[in-house]
């Protein structure tokens, strides 16, 4: 039988970044959840792989206006990721 020589260090660091990405990934879904009702369905919608004019009609803003929303929103959410220090 032929022994396979794993590197155990590399899995190690595989893990530990999956770690960091899913902790990066619960505190974005969380601070989502802090966001109003409007605002949490456009950036779940964007998150869903939809266009900003898909959006727009399933909204009822303009595709222009829902870019507005979502540049806020971005802005939101990194001011309240940041002032929680959850990424570091």
């Amino acid at each position: 039988m032929m022994e396979v020589d794993v590197d155990l260090e590399f899995l190690n660091q595989s893990s530990e970044s999956d770690n960091l990405m899913q902790e990066r990934s619960d505190a974005l879904f969380h601070t989502i959840q802090t966001l109003n009702i409007i605002e949490r369905g456009i950036i779940l919608l964007f998150l869903e792989g939809k266009s900003y004019k898909e959006i727009g009609e399933i909204t009822g803003f303009t595709a222009n206006n829902v870019g507005t929303r979502m540049v806020r929103i971005r802005e939101k959410l990194t001011n309240k990721i940041k002032s929680q220090d959850q990424w570091n």
